[in-house]
């Protein structure tokens, strides 16, 4: 409710292709996200505050720290990152594969660690299970905290039956 658009608006006047629906708050929160992690805040360090400025009062935290993008190998049109492929090209390439490029340092935070040993309920709630449950899974040593883990685990998904339920 309230948004605007007024940024994409210009930059559509400036020539640019704004392909990318972002909204004036979302773009606010990608500024300073990109910002604060060029000023050498962690992934981690970022979340914390912009959780605490929206007001969110359970801890969000992000597997890792480092670099981990979504990559979508496609008969059409090659490799895109996962944002291209499903906003702007919506979702229509022909998928190949999905996979996962990131830094050489790919490593769960020792926050995460710790919050699930210490966790009494996981609830892993990004949504799609090959697109945004699957780079968590990817970074080593999540997959084994998770087996290790004595607490109750969820992971929800619009997935119902095998068909999407959106996207």
């Amino acid at each position: 409710a309230g948004e605007t658009w007024q940024i994409l608006d210009m930059l559509r006047r400036y020539g640019e292709d704004a392909w990318f629906g972002l909204g004036d708050r979302d773009v606010a929160t990608h500024l300073l996200r990109t910002a604060w992690l060029r000023q050498g805040m962690t992934l981690t360090d970022v979340t914390a505050r912009l959780s605490q400025a929206l007001g969110v009062a359970c801890r969000l935290l992000p597997v890792t720290d480092d670099w981990l993008a979504t990559m979508v190998d496609t008969v059409e049109q090659g490799t895109l990152a996962f944002q291209e492929y499903f906003v702007r090209e919506r979702w229509q390439p022909t998928v190949r594969r999905v996979w996962f490029r990131h830094g050489i340092q790919l490593r769960i935070t020792s926050l995460v660690q710790a919050a699930l040993r210490e966790a009494d309920v996981i609830v892993i709630c990004p949504s799609n299970p090959v697109l945004s449950i699957g780079p968590m899974l990817a970074v080593p040593g999540l997959r084994g905290a998770l087996e290790a883990r004595t607490a109750a685990c969820v992971a929800v998904s619009p997935f119902v039956g095998g068909k999407a339920g959106k996207g």
